[in-house]
């Protein structure tokens, strides 16, 4: 497919020097960020399917530590059910470019401040494409959720039914924040971090060790912000 905006979304899986060279000259960036969000709309939509709703948001409120009487949570779970679908895809339509724009603005500010030399366009292109880990997560859950008629709250708590991530082996009484915080450390989440190190390296022309502790150090406090905002909040 050679240097075509398709073509990218693959080369960065492959071939990340290679195409991160060419997101430099031409930064493209629309056909990686709708993939991002088909994919995830999809994967929800077939997920939601198998998972009973009421029972996710009953789990969800009690687990948050949140006091609720019964008829304000019969009232939650109404809504939900009348509304909560078209509520999710909006988020994972309108939120994920929102989410994935401010990331893309901090580490920019973080890798400028290290002596990057890289455009906001060039940077946002390298950002949004270094997501596509992210894709093949989605894609790898596919069968896991074709081979399962229901889902409960217990089996997408750490946020993935791939067993990816240390959430997977939260003690049965961990809290919110902690589940957050091993949640984070996914196979696919590193994969995407070695993605925007190879990719603010080669577009903003720094060294790799100097492109490195810019976003290590961005992820690191994302991690944490996750994780005290599940303490605050559930």
């Amino acid at each position: 497919m050679g240097d075509s905006s398709f073509g990218r979304v693959i080369g960065v899986l492959t071939a990340p020097e290679k195409t991160f060279r060419a997101i430099k000259e031409r930064p493209s960036w629309i056909v990686a960020l709708l993939t991002l969000i088909i994919v995830g709309v999809g994967t929800y939509y077939l997920l939601s399917q198998r998972m009973d709703m009421a029972e996710v948001v009953r789990e969800s409120i009690e687990q948050s530590g949140r006091e609720m009487t019964e008829d304000q949570l019969e009232q939650a779970l109404d809504f939900y059910e009348k509304f909560g679908a078209v509520f999710s895809m909006a988020a994972i339509i309108v939120g994920s470019p929102i989410f994935l724009l401010l990331g893309s603005l901090g580490l920019w500010v973080a890798v400028k401040l290290v002596g990057a030399e890289l455009s906001f366009k060039q940077n946002w292109a390298t950002f949004v494409h270094s997501q596509m880990p992210q894709v093949v997560a989605s894609l790898l859950s596919l069968p896991a959720i074709f081979s399962r008629e229901e889902f409960h709250f217990d089996d997408v708590k750490t946020g993935s039914i791939l067993p990816s991530n240390l959430g997977q082996f939260a003690p049965e009484e961990a809290g919110p924040a902690l589940i957050s915080l091993l949640s984070s450390i996914d196979v696919f989440s590193i994969w995407t971090v070695v993605l925007l190190v190879i990719g603010m390296a080669t577009v903003g022309r720094v060294k790799r060790g100097t492109a490195a502790a810019a976003v290590v150090t961005c992820w690191v406090l994302f991690i944490l912000g996750k994780a005290g905002w599940a303490a605050l909040f559930g």
